[in-house]
């Protein structure tokens, strides 16, 4: 509060669930005209009936105290809706959704960087390499994906590969249920180069229970992957299911371990799919799109809040 009623902002724009929070009442009550927050993901999803009562009543202060809020896909949108978080005209989504949109030249097809990477992890190029991308947690469905991934019957040798922090200290689990089922791995942890991993895989997997909207996914597509995520509301709108990739029933292994399977033995659909989704990203989620979208709506906040 200290800060925002001395250096007098014109704005204030938050995105994670703590942070929306202490923005939205900082921002109440040293009077910064034009207070959004972004909503890119609940908390509260799946959790228990207190806890969830009490978490959705502070996303409904967080709009009530907000200027104007925003959410990062449609379906994220009506959820918020449908749970009496907000009402249809207090959330609006900009472009087709996502924060920031992908950069298409940062992420992209790379044949260069795809055999150096293989040949620094020591795979061949026939190796078949599925990648998850994201933080290492529960809530990302990590563990139906080891699972499922040791059950694949497929003929070609497979590789699993973990890019991202191990969050909540699962790699050790992990680990034990892949080496029990012999199949390969590679932890790879944080990265600020995410595009060369995506650039060494032949699909990408997000198996997540709760999403605002799938970042990873639209990137892996803007590389020339296919994907393959569960069938959550923060999912749908990043994917085209049969175009770009499949959904699957989330937490539902059998499933996943059969979609797993269809990719490796299909490798000819897979590119064209993964050609497919640099298409839809490059159409709908392109970096610019996004900023100039969000310059446009922050802009229009401020002069409205500043001609009164």
């Amino acid at each position: 509060m200290r800060i925002l009623s001395k250096s007098k902002f014109s704005a204030i724009v938050s995105v994670n669930p703590k942070a929306g929070l202490l923005a939205a009442i900082a921002g109440f009550l040293s009077n910064v005209k034009v207070r959004v927050h972004w909503f890119t993901g609940q908390v509260w999803v799946g959790s228990g009936r207190i806890f969830r009562f009490f978490m959705k009543s502070l996303d409904r202060l967080v709009v009530f105290l907000c200027t104007s809020a925003l959410a990062d896909s449609r379906a994220q949108q009506t959820f918020l809706v449908e749970q009496g978080i907000a009402r249809r005209g207090e959330i609006e989504v900009l472009c087709e959704g996502s924060i920031s949109g992908v950069d298409c030249a940062r992420f992209a097809p790379n044949y260069a960087t795809r055999l150096s990477k293989r040949e620094n992890l020591g795979l061949d190029k026939d190796v078949f390499v599925t990648v998850f991308l994201g933080r290492l947690t529960r809530d990302k469905g990590v563990f139906e994906l080891a699972e499922a991934f040791s059950r694949m019957v497929s003929a070609r040798e497979s590789l699993l590969m973990f890019v991202g922090p191990d969050e909540d200290h699962v790699a050790a689990g992990l680990r034990r249920t892949l080496e029990s089922a012999s199949k390969r791995f590679v932890f790879v942890g944080g990265t600020d180069r995410p595009e060369d991993y995506l650039a060494a895989g032949d699909l990408m997997c997000l198996p997540s229970h709760r999403e605002g909207f799938g970042s990873s996914v639209i990137e892996a597509s803007a590389t020339g992957l296919p994907v393959l995520v569960s069938d959550i509301y923060g999912l749908r709108d990043c994917f085209l299911d049969s175009v770009t990739g499949y959904d699957f029933p989330v937490g539902d292994i059998a499933a996943l371990a059969t979609k797993l399977d269809w990719f490796s033995h299909n490798p000819v659909q897979s590119k064209i799919m993964g050609e497919n989704g640099r298409e839809f990203v490059r159409a709908h989620f392109d970096q610019l799109q996004v900023v100039n979208a969000f310059e446009g709506f922050l802009s229009e906040r401020i002069r409205q809040a500043t001609s009164r």
